[in-house]
């Protein structure tokens, strides 16, 4: 059985973590202090998030930001909402969530905000406050304790150990969960224990997830099984990240054989450019390994669609605009919708039998990969 333990190092880790977010967020209210009592406007630097600072790094493997910065000063008279409201939320942050031991949603976050008077005409509003707290500090939103709903979930033979207060120490198996454990912050800062797992699955549908749990390839393959639910969360995609680093676990992924597969497969490989001012969600050494088109053709699936416009005008813009489609198997597959014209889902590939996909298609694939 394969072993990674972490014990007091992992605990060690997420404190210095916490400890140094706390430090971030502190001498934001020490900037407003000092400059306040110079006489001066309060003000700070983040990075430009727009299209034209996002650049794909290829040393790093993900989309990050370009270097070009700005500058959000009280003394803007345009500026001095969003100032305050970034103030506001950081303080909300450190005492209330960090120091607490608390996690909230984005939701929860607006309506608290809209409470205290921030007077935000929608939550996207509120979420751009967050997203220029990330900036700022470096911290992921999930690392400042405020996560999205959850939806994806995971199954396979290890064992975590939690480091969230209330449960903190609390060891559990993640076999023990038939549907999948929903991965949230307790389980995307879990210490992992043991786990015989020699690599991860990462799956777009949750008919396929359920059925590669139910016939056990989590067991007969040794993998760590992963349900994305769609384009995967950030807490998914830190976990995602986690297991192949700190277990050196391969990560393989399978989507729908659509445009829409791809970009889930390039964002849990690159990233995205919506969170290009973050490090530490992309996964540069997974691998995506299907469903490929070219596959559902050669392979006969049945029910196969046709490439809709806004399909095809996302193939084109993948070829001429995305770095990352420059080379195989992206340019070939892309190529392959442009020249063939149909899509499948996953689930087609139940047209060769409910056990095809468990018993021939992922385990023939794993292995090719492995004899490249």
């Amino acid at each position: 059985m394969k072993k990674q333990k972490k014990g007091k190092k992992g605990k060690q880790s997420l404190d210095k973590l916490e400890e140094d977010i706390q430090k971030k967020l502190e001498s934001l209210g020490e900037n407003v202090i000092t400059s306040v009592k110079n006489n001066k406007f309060p003000k700070i630097k983040m990075p430009i998030r727009s299209t034209s600072n996002i650049v794909y790094d290829p040393e790093l493997g993900q989309w990050t930001t370009a270097g070009r910065m700005k500058v959000q000063s009280s003394g803007n008279i345009r500026q001095v909402k969003p100032f305050a409201r970034m103030v506001w939320t950081s303080s909300v942050v450190k005492k209330e969530l960090l120091e607490e031991g608390r996690t909230t949603t984005l939701r929860d976050v607006y309506y608290l905000s809209t409470n205290e008077g921030m007077e935000y005409e929608n939550q996207e509003e509120s979420n751009t406050i967050i997203e220029n707290l990330e900036a700022w500090s470096g911290f992921a939103r999930e690392q400042l304790h405020i996560v999205p709903e959850q939806r994806s979930s995971i199954f396979g033979d290890i064992t975590v150990e939690y480091t969230i207060p209330q449960y903190r120490g609390s060891q559990v198996n993640l076999s023990s969960f038939p549907d999948g454990a929903s991965i949230g912050p307790a389980l995307s800062t879990a210490q992992f224990i043991k786990t015989s797992a020699e690599q991860v699955l990462v799956i777009e549908k949750g008919a396929t997830f359920h059925r590669v749990v139910e016939d056990r390839v989590w067991e007969k393959n040794k993998a760590i099984i992963v349900h994305t639910a769609g384009q995967p969360p950030r807490s998914t995609r830190i976990l995602i990240r986690r297991l192949n680093e700190e277990l050196g676990l391969p990560v393989y992924i399978f989507c729908d054989a659509d445009p829409w597969g791809i970009r889930i497969a390039l964002t849990v490989i690159c990233g995205s450019a919506s969170a290009a001012h973050l490090t530490g969600l992309a996964t540069p050494n997974a691998v995506w390994i299907g469903l490929f088109p070219s596959d559902a053709a050669r392979l006969k699936l049945g029910g196969e669609m046709q490439l809709s416009k806004i399909d095809r005008d996302a193939v084109d813009n993948m070829l001429e605009l995305d770095p990352r489609c420059r080379e195989d198997p992206y340019r070939r597959e892309l190529e392959f919708f442009k020249k063939d014209g149909r899509k499948w889902e996953l689930e087609a590939l139940s047209s060769l039998g409910f056990d095809y996909v468990s018993e021939n298609y992922i385990p023939e694939k794993i292995r090719d990969l492995k004899g490249a």
